[in-house]
């Protein structure tokens, strides 16, 4: 970004926005002139503080501690008066950077005013770089212009280089090396993808006005493959991204001219900082990405990690102070916050930038404004902070959320629309980019219908046996070592499952039921028919359980218009809060007369919809064996908000069998199967035959996969559904005869 970060807007390519009749505002100033002369009166120092503000964290490499505001604005005028009197022994290069944008062109007014004000300070050596995914998955205003706007506005910005993020594939390679390549005046670079058309190179060097030459690595995260369609990379190898930004930066400080030579070597890694910090000593500051969280921290050899959120909520700032030799003998690494527009006018912004977000704004409100559907409730994100929290990483795809689970029911439904003859629908939770209502006015329009689910896929079917169900429901779990240890799948109301939170990754799933019926966790016959998007069932997310199923389908429709037309065909559809999957510790031996605990999890969503306060079990007579109050307390990155610990005594009279318990907690009921054993024998297999069991009277489920009838039209709402005594008793061999205690949970909303 040598000069102003500011570009003319005559630079501007002609999109579809330009060839829709849409003008773009005149520029007046020379390009050569800070942004912040074109900005509004207010500047930074003059923005009301706010909460947002808290959250700028500083880290020096010197004593990696956390600074506060003041501090960092003494530092920041410090260099400001030093930058052009820099001692000729020593210069600095500052990059200012930002990861996963994903077209939240509401940021970039502000975002814009900041970067210029820093490269003021230190002109022609400062640096614009970006992480990737810059498009794909994008808010409405960008998506429905094909993501042009975002990269307009970019050019407009004069970004220096962009690293390929996994969403810059979401149309493939072609579209890649194609439209964005040649639609952008910035370059890509990307170092561990072989087989990649040659005109995105390893690495984009540039030489700084104090003569240091700087060179931008990018490399993707290694498991793209289960992040983009597969036919889009066909023929491509994607390699160890720390393993080649180690290769390129090594070639870059051999000493040969020949293979090109950097001063300087900026990592921009599209993965989460705990695999980008990997990098050896001769990268000498990185940028990563990818998992969407807020991060200050180091490499093994001292130099700079800085993680900057996404959607543009945080600009990262990068110092590298470089001695006369050209080695980086100090730096510093803050995240700047970043106000959107929309919410905070009176923030410092570029105004040439706020008049062409108001032009895309305007032009998207006008297409995006026709209503699709009415909703009762909210349709909300799963949150790791709370709905209110201003973390900037408080998206959480490790749990329930009321809008996946209503996209999944809304496939579903599509499927009985139209005869598909699917048993559950699903969604991943990386599918979900916002919250249905954001306004929550019950009114679901064209524009929000989209910002929710903007990546244009197909939807599809594919059957899946009683065993690949439960592996697909295993697969949530990552393990605590990826950066997100679990994706929680969206679900319809025809699938619920339990599962046991301190079990081991692969035997976590205790019990499923799918319209009532248990699902026999080693049957290989009997089929179950999957609706979702294609991306998921083709093992999207490293959910290898539908890519190994039976029978794929495309089913030749959009997912949006699926779930638009699903919204259509039903106004005033009432949102479920009630979660699919229950978290049910591992029981004591239950027996009569014996006081024992229930450890529960996972009762509550995690944004501000409606939740339990307190939670009781009833017997199978409805009288209160015990209750408790439920922790509402948001498990970051899990599924196990909503918590609680029932401790009572089990009846005295009760035979040797399976009986019938149920929660009570808020609005909803959970039906729990219990198996209790003699005083004086050893847990083993309930009985098959009825009569050994309490001896209720229930309806008799039908037989896993046969015949029955599928639920109607629930309005959020499952039906309630007896339990056979001896489909209990076939549970509790089941899940005895897998090591496990005989649970399993039978929903409905209390009348």
């Amino acid at each position: 970004m040598k000069g102003s970060i500011l570009r003319p807007v005559t630079v501007l390519a002609g999109t579809a926005l330009v060839a829709a009749g849409f003008a773009l505002p005149a520029v007046a100033q020379d390009a050569e002139a800070p942004a912040t002369e074109q900005a509004t009166e207010a500047t930074v120092a003059e923005t009301p503080a706010t909460e947002e503000s808290e959250n700028e964290t500083t880290a020096t490499e010197e004593t990696g501690s956390t600074e506060t505001e003041e501090s960092v604005a003494d530092e920041e005028t410090s260099q400001a008066d030093e930058a052009d009197g820099m001692d000729a022994d020593g210069s600095t290069i500052t990059v200012v950077t930002f990861s996963d944008f994903h077209g939240y062109l509401a940021q970039i007014p502000n975002m814009v005013c900041q970067a210029d004000g820093i490269t003021s300070q230190n002109f022609g050596n400062v640096f614009f770089a970006s992480n990737g995914d810059n498009v794909g998955g994008s808010a409405y205003i960008s998506a429905v212009a094909n993501d042009m706007p975002t990269i307009e506005m970019l050019n407009y910005a004069g970004l220096d280089v962009s690293n390929v993020g996994n969403h810059e594939f979401d149309r493939g390679q072609d579209d890649l090396v194609g439209r964005l390549q040649e639609t952008s005046d910035f370059p890509y670079v990307l170092a561990n993808v072989e087989g990649l058309d040659d005109s995105i190179s390893e690495y984009h060097l540039i030489e700084a006005d104090n003569g240091l030459n700087v060179a931008f690595v990018g490399a993707v995260a290694e498991d793209l493959p289960t992040l983009v369609d597969k036919a889009g990379i066909e023929g491509l190898t994607i390699t160890d991204p720390v393993a080649a930004v180690d290769r390129v930066a090594a070639q870059l400080k051999d000493g040969n001219e020949e293979n090109g030579e950097a001063d300087i070597v900026v990592a921009l890694i599209h993965e989460d900082h705990t695999i980008a910090s990997q990098v050896g000593a001769n990268v000498d500051a990185v940028v990563a990405g990818h998992s969407h969280v807020e991060y200050i921290g180091q490499t093994a050899s001292g130099a700079p990690v800085i993680q900057p959120g996404s959607f543009g909520n945080l600009l990262g700032v990068i110092d590298l102070n470089v001695d006369a030799d050209g080695n980086v003998v100090s730096s510093e690494a803050k995240n700047l916050p970043v106000f959107n527009y929309d919410k905070n006018p009176e923030a410092c912004h570029a105004l040439n930038f706020a008049q062409l977000y108001e032009k895309y704004k305007a032009l998207a409100d006008e297409l995006g404004k026709e209503q699709i559907g009415t909703i009762n409730g909210k349709a909300r994100r799963g949150t790791n902070f709370g709905f209110d929290a201003t973390e900037s990483a408080n998206e959480n795809r490790g749990t329930e959320s009321s809008a996946g689970n209503l996209i999944a029911q809304g496939f579903y439904e599509f499927s009985k629309m139209n005869d598909f003859g699917a048993d559950f629908g699903i969604i991943n939770s990386g599918g979900v980019r916002a919250d249905l209502d954001p306004n929550a006015d019950g009114v679901i329009t064209r524009g929000e219908s989209q910002t929710t689910q903007p990546f244009d896929g197909d939807v599809g079917t594919v059957d899946l046996t009683s065993k690949q169900v439960f592996q697909l429901l295993e697969q949530q779990w990552k393990g605590p070592e990826a950066s997100r240890p679990v994706l929680q799948l969206g679900l319809s109301d025809s699938i619920s499952y339990t599962y046991d939170p301190e079990a081991p990754i692969g035997s976590k799933v205790t019990s499923v039921k799918i319209h009532g019926e248990y699902l026999d966790p080693n049957d290989e016959d009997t089929l179950y028919t999957v609706i979702g998007g294609t991306f998921l069932l083709n093992g999207g997310d490293d959910f290898t359980a539908l890519s190994e199923g039976q029978n794929f389908r495309n089913l030749g429709y959009k997912d949006l218009a699926a779930f638009n037309a699903f919204l259509a065909a039903n106004p005033g559809w009432n949102v479920s809060y009630q979660q699919r999957g229950i978290g049910v510790g591992a029981l004591p031996k239950l027996t009569p007369g014996a006081e024992v605990t229930i450890d529960l999890a996972s009762l509550s969503m995690t944004a501000d919809e409606e939740k339990p306060a307190t939670v009781s079990l009833l017997d199978a007579d409805g009288n209160e064996l015990g209750s408790a109050d439920v922790d509402n307390t948001v498990t970051p990155m899990l599924p196990e908000t909503g918590q609680a610990s029932i401790t009572f005594t089990v009846p005295a009279g009760l035979k040797a069998g399976v009986h019938l318990f149920t929660l009570v907690a808020g609005d909803y009921e959970y039906e729990l199967p219990l198996t209790v054993v003699s005083e004086d024998e050893p847990t083993e297999p309930a009985p098959s035959n009825p009569d050994d069991t309490d001896g209720s009277s229930v309806d008799k489920p039908t037989q896993p996969g046969s015949s029955v009838d599928k639920p109607t039209q629930s309005g959020g709402s499952l039906a309630k559904t007896g339990v056979n005594t001896m489909g209990l008793a076939l549970l509790g061999m089941l899940l005895l005869m897998a090591g496990t205690a005989a649970v399993a949970v039978n929903y409905r909303r209390v009348s």
